[in-house]
This record gives structure tokens, sequence and C-alpha cells, in this order.
């Protein structure tokens, strides 16, 4: 047993010499001269200061901050001392930020939208609407703003004791020189972005009028621009009038994908839905209602200019299929689809461009060639011979802005 016990004796003591440099260096904690340090000092200063490390001597630790000037500080007088080691994504902050903030503004937007709408029936009260644009908006404000900031970074601080500190000189280390480009050469690219050539994004938002007030024409010229009288549902109405945009009869929408051929230059193909509204008329003398709904499909080759980092324009051709279509109840009275070619004039923001996702904003304006269209009837083919809109003449160029996501692959 002695031997066995003196044995483990010895063991216990090769441990503890072992141990003795570890815990001896324990307390200290070096830092680099030039290292970004992050000083909170009541005394000195208010706010916590952001700087450059000069040194430390004698109990005291010397930065230059940000904006110049320089401090010389007792180390005994500084509250939280963190030093920058790397950078890191902005992803999290950047989704609570926009989770918060887009839900609440959605929410406050609902709530006010339907407080003049209580008297309706099936109308949410503005505390249930606030809820679902929170819930809503929080989801969509999260996502994009975790994908905005993904493409930024702030210092990783990492917290050290302010006792027992040492400065040693930090290893200047310069990367090679490039050779700037020549005149007309494409600038350089990081590795990451030469790899993700393609590209698809798909954005939704909002449309101008287009057509509407051709129609509204053509129906004050045939008779349809009458006051219907009131009944349970409201008061008399003026006709005829439109309501046109998002989510009138749809939501717009554009899908986009796209080739890197060079730095600056990109070949995309796009296909855009844009339900854009309908427009009302009432004939008072036979009590005919008319209602036309109208919408715009368009595919086609562009050619994409990236002037900046973010910034694109771009321009090509487009095969445009208009259409407009009345419906009486169930059935459709008129229907009428014709194609041109057009063409697409666009603008876009993107950000980040060197992360997987992104998150876009697009500004077209898509130009479509005048189209006839009618006559169109105002009752069904069981009903009387009745009055109906004759041909005319619609434009249904307009401009989309609208707001979505995408991936780099």
């Amino acid at each position: 047993m002695k031997p066995l016990f003196l044995f483990a004796q010895k063991k216990l003591c090769l441990i503890w010499i072992l141990m003795i440099p570890l815990v001896g260096t324990a307390q200290t904690f070096i830092l680099n001269k030039g290292d970004t340090i992050r000083v909170r000092s009541l005394k000195y200063f208010r706010d916590a200061t952001v700087g450059q490390l000069l040194e430390i001597q004698n109990d005291s630790l010397t930065f230059r901050a940000q904006y110049g000037k320089t401090f010389t500080i007792p180390c005994k007088n500084i509250v939280k001392l963190k030093v920058a080691r790397g950078v890191r994504r902005n992803t999290k902050r950047g989704a609570i930020f926009g989770g918060i903030s887009t839900g609440v503004l959605l929410g406050v937007v609902m709530a006010i939208d339907v407080s003049d709408e209580q008297d309706e029936w099936l109308t949410p009260t503005p505390g249930q609407a606030f809820v679902g644009g929170l819930i809503f908006g929080g989801l969509l404000g999260g996502v994009t703003g975790a994908i905005i900031g993904s493409g930024s970074h702030s210092p990783r601080w990492v917290e050290v004791p302010v006792d027992n500190l040492t400065v040693a000189e930090k290893p200047m280390v310069h990367p090679p020189a490039e050779k700037p480009p020549a005149r007309g050469q494409e600038p350089v690219t990081t590795q990451s972005e030469s790899r993700r050539r393609w590209r698809v994004s798909f954005s939704s938002g909002n449309c101008s009028s287009g057509p509407a007030k051709d129609i509204e024409q053509a129906m004050r010229r045939d008779g349809f621009d009458d006051t219907s009288p009131g009944g349970f549902f409201g008061g008399p109405v003026d006709h005829p009038f439109s309501n046109t945009g998002f989510g009138e009869i749809g939501v717009p929408w554009t899908l986009e994908v796209s080739y890197t051929l060079k730095p600056r230059y990109d070949l995309a193909l796009l296909l855009t839905r844009t339900p854009m509204g309908e427009t009302f008329g009432y004939q008072g003398e036979e009590g005919v209602f008319l209602f036309i709904k109208y919408d715009v499909t368009t595919l086609g080759p562009v050619f994409i200019f990236k002037p900046g980092r973010i910034v694109q324009l771009g321009l090509g051709p487009a095969w445009v299929v208009s259409e407009m279509e009345r419906e009486t109840g169930e059935e459709s009275v008129y229907q009428e689809q014709k194609g041109r070619l057009g063409a697409v004039l666009q603008g876009a923001l993107l950000y980040p461009t060197h992360t997987r996702f992104f998150v876009k904003l697009d500004v077209q304006y898509r130009w479509v060639p005048d189209k006839t269209f009618g006559p169109i009837p105002t009752r069904s083919g069981y009903y009387d011979i009745s009055p109906s809109l004759k041909e005319f003449k619609a434009n249904f160029s307009h401009t989309y802005i609208g707001f979505g996501m995408g991936i780099h692959f």
C-alpha cells in the first residue's frame, strides 16, 4: 500500500507543477498596439468610447479616440474594457429590428384602416387588425431585416480584465499590391462573386392604372356615366370609376432569372403578371351595370448594366399579352386577349450583393402599344338585347414598383 500511496503523491505533485505556468499567466491579457478597443469610464466620458490602443504604462491606458482626441486614463477609472476580435454579421440584429418595426407599423396602419369600417359586415376590430398586421409584418420584416443585416458587419467585442494588462507590438501584415485595372478593363471581383453567376428573384408590389382612363372615356361616350341609386349597402354612386392597384383583383408580381456575363453586365429573363384593376359603369335608362377587369402578362429578355455595386439598369423587348374580361356572376360574358411586342425599362437596387440571399427593389416601365377592344356586351345571351360598349382603344402601358427577395447560386 505504501508504494502505491507514494506513486499517487508523485503524480499529484507533477500535475500541480505543470499547472503553475498556466495559473501564473491566467491573469495577464495581451493587447496589441493598434487594437481597436472600447473604453467605458464614467469619470472621463459619458458613453463608451471607441479608439485605437497606443500604450499601457504605469497602470494607465493611452488610446486615440475615433474623433482624434488622445486619452490617458488610469486603469482604476476604467469601468469596462473591450477589444475587437474579428467581425460578425448583423443578421440577428437586422431580423429583430426589421421584425419589430415592420410589425408595429403594419399593425397600426391596418388598425387605422378598419377603424372607419366598423359598421360593415365581417370587418375585424382595430385590435384584431393590429394583431394580424403585427404577425404578418413581423415575419416579413424579420426575414427582410435578416437578409439586409447579413450584408453588413460590426466588430466582435471581447471583454478583457483591466488588471495586469500588457501590450505587444502588433506585426503589420501588408497584402500584396494589386495592379489597378486599366481603362476599359472590368473591376476585380471576389471569388464568391465570380462563382455565383446565376440569380433568381421574386418581387411583388403596386402598378399604375394602365387602361383605366381609356375605359372610363369609352363608358362616357356610350352612356355608362349615370349615377346609380342608393341601397342597403350605400348611397348613390357616380359612374364611371375605377379601382386599380395592389389587391383590387390580384397581386402584381415579377419573376426574374439572370446570368452574369461580365462583372458589369447581366442577361435576364423577365416574367411578370399584373392584375391592374376593374372599371365600373352604369346606364340608368336600362338599369344596366358594366364591370370590366383588365390585366397584363409580359415575357422577354432584359440586358442589364450595373453602374454601381447595388444599382442595376435594364432594357429589353417583351411579348405583352393584354386581357379584358367581364363576368356576370360565375359566367364570363366577354373575354379578349391580344398580344403585341412591347418593351421593358428597368431600374433596381439589390443588396447585399456578396451573400447567398438578397433583397431587391424593382422599378419598371412597361411600354405596350395601343390595342382595340370591344364591343363588350352588358348582358348574357339569355337576356333581351341591351346596350353594349362599342370598340375603343386602350393603352396598357404602366409603371410597376415592387419589393422582393432572391438567391444567388
